[in-house]
């Protein structure tokens, strides 16, 4: 019996079944591991700097960077990330993109060096959100949702426009929602 590789039309497909398989693997989403971020507070005055290996992030004074604040334990990824104009408080968003079997947990939180003082759940904020490739480019398979188009901040409030066209815009101060537009 002649050996597989050995015959021309094997090789063949070998090759081709390599090819298909580079290309399948060519094709899937990755996404780089997240970085360290300086966020400053829009005043300018408190500075966030994000240490995603170790977890812990801290608040600093924008003057002396040499001693924290106050700090928070988070696991980070690609999602937004703000900071009160008092440096007293942190604000983060999931991730854009959601597993369907996540969208019970919160999208919305707000903490503080005593802990979380506020978060919202993706059923109050974004229910039932769209696949994300009805949405744009995002991670493949049909168990991801992507929940909002646009989160902004100017450290008093955080405005998140959602993929079901929803605004809504929350304080900082207590981290309740203040507008929600259309209502």
């Amino acid at each position: 019996m002649k050996n597989f590789l050995t015959t021309k039309s094997n090789l063949g497909w070998l090759i081709l079944l390599l090819m298909l398989a580079t290309q399948l693997n060519s094709e899937a989403t990755s996404y780089a591991k997240p970085q360290s971020r300086t966020i400053k507070s829009a005043n300018g005055q408190y500075t966030l700097i994000t240490n995603p290996k170790s977890q812990e992030h801290q608040v600093y004074a924008s003057k002396n960077l040499n001693t924290p604040l106050w700090s928070f334990k988070l696991v980070m990824w690609h999602f937004p990330i703000y900071l009160s104009n008092d440096g007293q408080k942190v604000c983060h968003l999931a991730w854009r993109h959601v597993r369907e079997d996540q969208l019970k947990r919160d999208c919305v939180t707000f903490r503080n060096a005593q802990g979380i003082i506020k978060s919202h759940p993706f059923s109050s904020i974004c229910p039932n959100p769209p696949k994300t490739q009805a949405v744009g480019p995002g991670p493949i398979g049909d168990f991801w949702r992507t929940w909002y188009r646009e989160a902004t901040s100017d450290s008093e409030t955080v405005t998140v426009r959602t993929t079901r066209d929803k605004t809504f815009t929350f304080s900082f101060k207590n981290g309740k929602i203040v507008s929600k537009e259309p209502r």
